[in-house]
């Protein structure tokens, strides 16, 4: 009943966030309305009035077809080049709103951002593919410095996907990736390393999160391999606590001889160690 409302003419905004609406349902709601440039279904938003953070939907029981409909506004009401920060975590989103979010993306919808933060929802390796689909020079994350994925639910799938984009080109800005608490094994470390070594196309990185997954002695070696080769020479913090390392996995990532490394937390924290 509410798609005919989206092509009438004096329609600019409507507030559709915390509904019931299918993530097919918001497709469609969307595809209407992409006729009409400028209708937004989000009311209110911080950042859409010349903000540099949007962050007044951080923690706001946003569903993955709240994230179509977010996303859709975005464009609609794009390009916003004064936003630089996009914090959307702690929130239900997941595979179909990132897709929609790399899709507004792509279309040029914020030119200037540099800080994606989407920890605690509910993104899978297919959401994740396709925002690593845009992790490219010259594409819409391409000078990304600050990419936050903690607590979702990506598998190696998503490393396999970032590893296909690192081997199309750099992203010379990006110093901080958080990718703890998903499920990421040794299969998909590998395949980033291995990718790592080949290109050396996170040369400014500084914080790596990998911290609770299930990552053994392969993967934490071979990162460690490729720490030790000088892929990420700027690197300072390493995070892999909570993972399914031996001391064997522990020693490698301790012992990389990288200069600017720092600070490695590979074992338990003590704070949580028994006593």
């Amino acid at each position: 009943a509410l798609l005919p409302l989206a092509s009438l003419a004096g329609l600019a905004e409507m507030n559709l966030l915390r509904n019931t609406f299918s993530v097919a349902a918001a497709q469609e709601l969307a595809r209407v309305a992409s006729g009409r440039k400028g209708v937004v279904f989000c009311a209110g938003l911080s950042g859409m009035d010349g903000e540099a953070q949007l962050t007044s939907l951080v923690s706001a029981d946003l569903s993955d077809p709240d994230g179509v409909l977010l996303a859709f506004s975005l464009w609609s009401r794009g390009p916003l080049p004064h936003i630089t920060e996009l914090r959307l975590h702690d929130n239900l989103l997941g595979d179909a709103a990132a897709a929609a979010l790399a899709d507004a993306l792509a279309a040029g919808t914020l030119p200037e951002l540099r800080v994606l933060t989407l920890n605690s929802n509910c993104i899978g390796d297919a959401g994740f593919s396709a925002l690593a689909g845009q992790m490219q020079p010259g594409l819409a994350l391409g000078m990304l410095q600050e990419i936050g994925l903690r607590q979702n639910l990506l598998a190696d799938g998503a490393l396999a996907a970032l590893a296909g984009s690192l081997r199309q080109g750099s992203m010379p800005a990006l110093r901080r990736l958080l990718l703890g608490g998903n499920a990421l094994t040794d299969d998909g470390i590998v395949l980033l390393s291995t990718a790592l070594i080949a290109t050396r196309a996170l040369g400014a990185l500084t914080v790596l999160e990998l911290q609770k997954n299930q990552i053994g002695d392969a993967g934490a070696q071979a990162l460690a391999a490729a720490i030790q080769g000088g892929a990420l020479p700027q690197l300072r913090e390493l995070y892999l606590f909570f993972n399914a390392m031996t001391s064997a996995g522990e020693a490698a990532v301790q012992s990389t001889g990288s200069p600017n490394l720092t600070r490695v937390v590979a074992s338990m924290p003590s704070m949580f160690a028994a006593d």
